[in-house]
């Protein structure tokens, strides 16, 4: 009987461990700010050059992240995470206890640059051995009693963030299915820039540094700003040209100063844990970081004139907030930048690099925003004008608001509790489909909690063996050709854990260059937008723009038959082809040869040059996918559903995967199978039942090509095949066939040689 995968819980212990780490890099960089004033006054500086050296103090701790950042990325995909954090956490430590006793401004310029250049607390998950782990394992299992029997679920309670029980697919021979293969370490290739900078990445890039040069500059400058005494007798002064001329600051003390950025830690605390979750689901990532980068230039103007409040408490009301809304900004912008950089990276493999880069590249802002705001605050304090570094620092945040409006929320990636156990074991299992865990737009593992009802269990897991009966069918439905076998009903294929899956009318289309075509990806059943995220990035990487289908009846939707999905598909090709005037070609997966070749009618590309239009489907590739004659439903001509799926025990209108590694991804290896497995959702069973109204293979406008996959285990070679002779007889369309020794899913198994026929398909066309 079929059980419902459960959703693992996140590993919270986990979690709070490695926030407390992250905590180190602010702690060290920002604490030092509500004193730092008061410290450089007692190397005998002069009370006007305190804002000067106060940022060259800041500066060259970014100035030390931004010389070592890339490499303690590389460290960290070399070497793994922990070893780089734990050698971090002793760097920060020993530095930060070194700038505390500096006795003269030569001293804590050499501890502040050592603490910025030995910072390694780049995250980056790495397989490979956890010694640590292992002997704390050894020790308790002394203490453990022995292990009771365990039904099937029971691993999920302790179960960390996308962990996947490892259930046999064969029950009698559970002991043999039960027991881990051991893997010999496979060579990873270090990352190439190519890799690191694609074209979201460095926008993502561009806008991080940015907004760490005004930010950080802001957050230096205000103890400053704070501390300075202030201007009396405005009214008297010559030098003072009411609203913008005029200098001063508050004139209180660092207790002072530091009971004020206490209280705001405090709501950046309430802010990040309480508000910015829910608005941030509910919004999106990108939509929030589009409005708090516009608050950012008006806090900045804002600043300066609350030296002009009548007394000390009213200024420090003032600040206080001002220093709120701030804080509210900037709780919402760094976190949404962190997602959306991550997101934009085209492999796991690559981004411990990526972080190094985004380490290095944020720490130049961080650095020169303090450097330069505090020489315009010397300058702009002898010469009346307060205003300057503040209104400098508005100009820095309207740049760094407008490349915000050029960033698209990818669809990320996730990862596997298997890489944890590759941890345990030695071994590492990488190859190049990590890049299947490809791009997001708004994360689902980070803002989403949805749920999986994907079938796993002990059942034996048998080869689609049910035939075609009869393969026949004229346009208008008629029986024609020669009987063939019954072929089993369809399952898709499964979509990938990130932020979202839906693009162009519910997301994004990748850009490229115009002149080449646009594929358009259409999944399989059970199946997301997002199990196309590594051959759509290699395709970018070629200048081929790229857009997939989320169909509404994947992930638990009911819809009333497959011809939903075809009007969904149908009104998004139309934006592409009738409003855009784009070449498309249209890639379809399984169930998804369906949904596809039922939406093309009328916006072929001949027949629309034949009118005089643009834009238009130049090809139609199907991948292992089914081609059904017009007039039948898969219902028609095959038994049933296959062997492998079953009724949704939570809803009836349903059906999940039973044992989907072993058909949709017998040559997928771990932890990437264990992964898109973790991201199968239920299918409505209508969309299985509801007849052809048309196909692309009838009218034979556009040419169609067939990817053969010979180790197909949902699809069977022998079942292509037949459809495909079937279709040549009953259709008038134009075949080109390729075959690939892969699976049901050969973008995951073999991404390059995919993309190698998509383009060849794209280059015949």
């Amino acid at each position: 009987m079929a059980e419902a995968y459960k959703a693992p819980k996140l590993p919270v212990q986990q979690l709070v461990i490695l926030a407390l780490c992250r905590l180190a890099d602010p702690i060290s960089f920002s604490s030092v700010f509500p004193y730092l004033p008061e410290m450089i006054e007692s190397f005998n500086v002069p009370k006007d050059e305190v804002g000067r050296w106060a940022g060259i103090l800041s500066a060259v701790f970014s100035f030390g992240q931004a010389a070592t950042g890339i490499l303690w990325g590389r460290a960290s995909d070399r070497f793994g995470r922990k070893p780089v954090i734990l050698t971090g956490m002793v760097c920060v430590m020993s530095t930060g206890l070194l700038f505390g006793f500096s006795q003269n401004l030569a001293m804590a310029v050499v501890a502040r640059s050592l603490a910025g250049a030995s910072n390694g607390n780049v995250e980056n998950k790495k397989h490979r051995r956890d010694y640590g782990r292992k002997l704390g394992k050894s020790i308790v299992r002394a203490f453990r009693p022995k292990p009771r029997k365990r039904h099937l679920g029971d691993d999920q309670q302790s179960a960390p963030l996308l962990k996947q029980s490892r259930i046999s697919s064969m029950s009698s021979n559970s002991d043999e299915n039960n027991s881990r293969p051991i893997r010999k370490p496979i060579a990873q290739a270090p990352p190439t820039y190519r890799e690191v900078f694609s074209g979201q990445s460095n926008i993502n890039l561009v806008t991080y540094t940015l907004l760490a040069l005004h930010s950080v500059a802001y957050d230096q400058l205000l103890p400053v700003f704070m501390h300075y005494p202030l201007q009396h007798n405005r009214a008297s002064d010559a030098n003072v040209s009411l609203p913008f001329k005029f200098s001063g600051g508050f004139g209180i003390d660092s207790e002072r100063i530091g009971i004020i950025f206490t209280l705001y830690g405090v709501a950046g605390t309430i802010i990040q844990f309480l508000i910015f979750p829910p608005v941030a689901r509910y919004y999106g990532v990108l939509n929030s970081l589009k409005v708090v980068t516009i608050m950012f230039p008006l806090v900045y103007l804002a600043t300066p004139f609350t030296a002009l409040l009548p007394d000390q408490l009213t200024q420090q009301i003032g600040i206080m907030l001002i220093m709120l809304i701030k804080c509210f900004a900037a709780i919402f912008a760094f976190p949404c930048t962190t997602i959306l950089l991550t997101n934009s990276a085209v492999s796991l493999r690559i981004l411990g690099t990526l972080n190094g880069v985004a380490t290095s590249v944020s720490a130049i802002g961080r650095a020169t925003g303090p450097a330069v705001s505090g020489v315009l605050f010397e300058t702009g304090s002898k010469r009346g004008w307060a205003i300057l570094p503040w209104w400098v620092l508005a100009g820095f945040a309207i740049l760094g608001a407008i490349p915000v409006w050029w960033l698209v929320e990818m669809e990320g990636f996730g990862a596997s509790e298997d890489d944890d156990e590759e941890e345990e074991d030695g071994t590492t299992d990488q190859p190049e489909m990590l890049r299947a865990h490809g791009q997001t737009s708004e994360p689902e593992g980070i803002l989403r909690d949805e749920g999986n009802n994907t079938a796993t269990g002990n059942e034996e897991i048998p080869s689609t063996s049910n035939r075609l009966s009869k393969w026949s069918s004229s346009s208008s439905g008629a029986a024609i050709g020669s009987p063939l076998k019954k072929v089993s009903s369809p399952i898709g294929l499964k979509t990938s854990p990130g932020p979202g899956g839906n693009n162009l009318c519910n997301g994004t289309t990748m850009t490229a260059s115009n002149q080449k075509p646009t594929f358009y990806f259409i999944h399989g059943a059970l199946h997301q937008a997002s199990i196309w995220n590594a051959v759509r990035s290699s395709l970018e990487a070629h200048s081929y723009p790229t857009s997939a289908a989320k169909l509404p009846s994947s992930g638990g939707r009911h819809v009333s038959s497959h011809l939903e999905d075809t009007a969904f598909v149908r009104k998004e090709l139309e934006t592409l082809i009738v409003q855009e005037e784009k070449e498309v070609i249209v890639v379809m997966h399984s169930y998804g040869g369906l949904v596809g070749s039922n939406a093309v009618s009328g916006l072929e590309a001949a027949d629309r040059k034949a009118k005089g239009g643009k834009g238009g489907i130049v090809r139609c590739v199907f991948i292992t996918a089914y081609v059904v004659p017009t007039g039948k439903s898969l219902a028609d001509i095959g038994d049933g559903p296959a062997d492998f799926i079953a009724p949704d025990p939570t809803d009836s209108l349903c059906v999940i995967a039973i044992g989907p590694e072993k058909v949709f991804y017998n040559d997928v290896p771990n932890p990437i199978s264990a992964l898109w497995v973790a991201q199968l959702t239920p299918q409505a069973t209508a969309s299985f039942t509801s007849k052809m109204t048309s196909t692309v293979v009838d009218s034979g406008l556009v040419p169609c090509t067939y990817f053969l996959c010979e180790n197909d285990q949902a699809l069977l070679l022998s079942i292509q095949e037949e459809m495909l002779e079937a279709a040549k007889q009953w259709g008038r369309a134009k075949w080109n066939v390729e075959r690939i020794s892969t699976g049901h899913s050969p973008w995951l198994s073999d991404v390059d040689g995919t993309v190698t026929l998509l383009i060849k398909a794209a280059e015949r066309s």
